[in-house]
Protein backbone atom coordinates (compact mmCIF):
# COMPACT_ATOMS: atom_id res chain seq x y z
CA UNK A 1 0.00 0.00 0.00
CA UNK A 2 1.21 3.50 -0.60
CA UNK A 3 0.21 6.69 1.15
CA UNK A 4 1.43 9.86 -0.02
CA UNK A 5 1.64 13.13 2.09
CA UNK A 6 2.19 15.89 1.47
CA UNK A 7 2.43 19.62 3.11
CA UNK A 8 -0.85 20.16 2.68
CA UNK A 9 -1.81 17.17 4.90
CA UNK A 10 0.19 18.42 7.26
CA UNK A 11 -1.37 21.55 7.33
CA UNK A 12 -5.10 19.68 7.13
CA UNK A 13 -4.32 17.59 9.92
CA UNK A 14 -2.93 20.86 12.08
CA UNK A 15 -6.26 22.29 11.41
CA UNK A 16 -7.74 19.40 12.74
CA UNK A 17 -6.21 19.45 16.27
CA UNK A 18 -6.83 22.83 16.41
CA UNK A 19 -10.47 22.09 16.03
CA UNK A 20 -10.06 19.20 18.19
CA UNK A 21 -8.53 21.63 21.23
CA UNK A 22 -11.18 24.06 20.43
CA UNK A 23 -13.55 21.72 21.37
CA UNK A 24 -12.20 20.42 24.49
CA UNK A 25 -12.08 23.96 25.65
CA UNK A 26 -8.23 23.66 26.09
CA UNK A 27 -6.78 27.55 25.10
CA UNK A 28 -5.24 28.56 22.75
CA UNK A 29 -1.84 28.59 23.57
CA UNK A 30 -2.51 24.43 24.86
CA UNK A 31 -4.47 23.57 21.91
CA UNK A 32 -1.21 25.13 19.70
CA UNK A 33 1.59 23.20 21.34
CA UNK A 34 -0.47 20.06 21.50
CA UNK A 35 -0.75 20.32 17.75
CA UNK A 36 2.88 20.92 17.84
CA UNK A 37 3.38 17.91 19.65
CA UNK A 38 1.62 15.57 17.69
CA UNK A 39 2.64 17.11 14.41
CA UNK A 40 6.11 16.12 15.19
CA UNK A 41 5.53 13.16 15.71
CA UNK A 42 3.43 12.33 12.98
CA UNK A 43 6.13 13.75 11.46
CA UNK A 44 8.25 11.10 12.59
CA UNK A 45 6.14 8.19 11.83
CA UNK A 46 5.44 9.62 8.56
CA UNK A 47 9.36 9.35 7.32
CA UNK A 48 9.83 12.89 7.19
CA UNK A 49 9.95 14.08 3.57
CA UNK A 50 11.20 17.53 2.50
CA UNK A 51 7.48 19.21 1.64
CA UNK A 52 6.05 17.58 5.18
CA UNK A 53 9.24 19.32 6.95
CA UNK A 54 8.80 22.67 4.71
CA UNK A 55 5.12 22.69 6.29
CA UNK A 56 6.04 21.78 9.43
CA UNK A 57 8.62 24.29 9.70
CA UNK A 58 6.04 27.09 8.10
CA UNK A 59 3.33 25.91 10.64
CA UNK A 60 5.69 25.91 13.88
CA UNK A 61 6.68 29.71 12.79
CA UNK A 62 3.37 30.97 12.66
CA UNK A 63 2.41 28.79 15.74
CA UNK A 64 5.05 30.13 17.90
CA UNK A 65 4.08 33.84 15.90
CA UNK A 66 0.81 33.32 17.63
CA UNK A 67 1.73 32.12 21.23
CA UNK A 68 4.02 35.60 21.45
CA UNK A 69 1.60 37.21 19.41
CA UNK A 70 3.59 38.86 16.68
CA UNK A 71 2.86 37.97 13.05
CA UNK A 72 4.65 35.41 11.40
CA UNK A 73 5.99 36.57 7.58
CA UNK A 74 5.27 34.29 5.52
CA UNK A 75 8.10 34.68 2.95
CA UNK A 76 10.20 34.44 5.68
CA UNK A 77 8.77 31.48 7.04
CA UNK A 78 9.42 29.80 3.50
CA UNK A 79 13.32 30.49 3.52
CA UNK A 80 13.97 29.73 6.93
CA UNK A 81 12.25 26.37 6.45
CA UNK A 82 14.23 25.80 3.21
CA UNK A 83 17.47 27.09 5.69
CA UNK A 84 16.24 23.96 8.18
CA UNK A 85 15.97 21.26 5.37
CA UNK A 86 19.26 21.88 3.99
CA UNK A 87 20.49 21.63 7.16
CA UNK A 88 19.10 18.33 7.60
CA UNK A 89 19.88 17.22 4.24
CA UNK A 90 22.10 19.47 2.11
CA UNK A 91 21.45 17.20 -1.26
CA UNK A 92 17.84 18.07 -1.07
CA UNK A 93 18.99 21.14 -2.58
CA UNK A 94 19.42 18.92 -5.87
CA UNK A 95 15.95 17.39 -5.72
CA UNK A 96 13.62 18.64 -8.29
CA UNK A 97 10.66 17.28 -6.00
CA UNK A 98 12.10 20.23 -3.45
CA UNK A 99 12.47 22.49 -6.06
CA UNK A 100 9.13 22.54 -6.94
CA UNK A 101 7.73 22.00 -3.73
CA UNK A 102 9.40 24.94 -1.99
CA UNK A 103 8.35 27.33 -6.18
CA UNK A 104 4.76 26.14 -5.66
CA UNK A 105 4.37 27.57 -2.31
CA UNK A 106 6.48 30.64 -3.05
CA UNK A 107 4.09 31.29 -5.60
CA UNK A 108 1.28 30.79 -3.42
CA UNK A 109 2.58 33.31 -1.23
CA UNK A 110 3.72 35.71 -3.59
CA UNK A 111 0.40 35.69 -5.36
CA UNK A 112 -1.76 36.17 -2.27
CA UNK A 113 0.52 39.28 -1.05
CA UNK A 114 -0.38 40.62 -4.49
CA UNK A 115 -4.39 39.67 -3.58
CA UNK A 116 -3.71 41.66 -0.53
CA UNK A 117 -2.70 45.05 -1.79
CA UNK A 118 -4.60 44.92 -4.63
CA UNK A 119 -8.13 47.05 -5.14
CA UNK A 120 -10.72 45.43 -6.42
Amino acid sequence: MLLAISGLHIGILMVFLLAIGRALRLSSRHSILLALVVLFIYLQVADCRPPMIRAFVIIAIWSVGRLVRRPAFSANSLAIAAIVLLAMNPTSLFDVGTQLSFLAVAVIVWLTSLGATAEW
